[in-house]
């Protein structure tokens, strides 16, 4: 996944089966910042995310199991 949110986006959603884990992040803010940067819309994850203060920041779509809301 690091390596797709690095490419263009171009408004792309990124979805991610986890299958619903909470033991192990999917996504922080180093990820998802450079999804942001990158064109990506949303991150839609089905697991755990870390640095959700910092998530929250973003200005990038998004729900996982541990942010049942827009991560902004």
């Amino acid at each position: 996944m690091r390596e797709l949110v690095h490419g263009p986006g171009e408004g792309a959603v990124l979805v991610v089966d986890g299958g619903g884990s909470l033991r192990t992040a999917l996504v922080g803010d180093l990820i998802a910042g450079a999804a942001r940067r990158n064109g990506w819309a949303a991150l839609i994850l089905h697991g755990a995310v870390r640095d959700s203060v910092a998530l929250g920041g973003l200005d990038l779509g998004g729900q996982s199991r541990e942010l049942p809301n827009r991560m902004r």
